[in-house]
């Protein structure tokens, strides 16, 4: 079975014009999208605070580990060491 390219054409044509561009369907799928794509990014935004709290714990867990003392002890005494010399 072979169709002809213009009736095909034709037929795609006439069902994008009759059945499935209807401006009632299009807004609510726009509506639906649009509220799903919210919800989407406001659990991402969600996500990344607990993200940014537990890489500060992280880094002052490893700055301790390495030197024994909290980085903000370790700026403040060379910060004073430089301002006495």
């Amino acid at each position: 079975m072979t169709i002809c390219r213009d009736a095909l054409e034709e037929w795609v044509l006439n069902a994008l014009r009759h059945n499935l561009v209807k401006p009632e369907l299009f807004q609510e799928f726009c509506d639906e999208f649009t509220q799903e794509m919210n919800k989407l990014r406001m659990q991402g935004r969600a996500e990344i605070e607990p993200a940014k709290a537990e890489i500060r714990t992280i880094d002052r867990e490893l700055d301790t580990s390495r030197t024994g003392y909290p980085r903000t002890v370790i700026c403040c005494t060379a910060s004073r060491l430089n301002s006495s010399l």
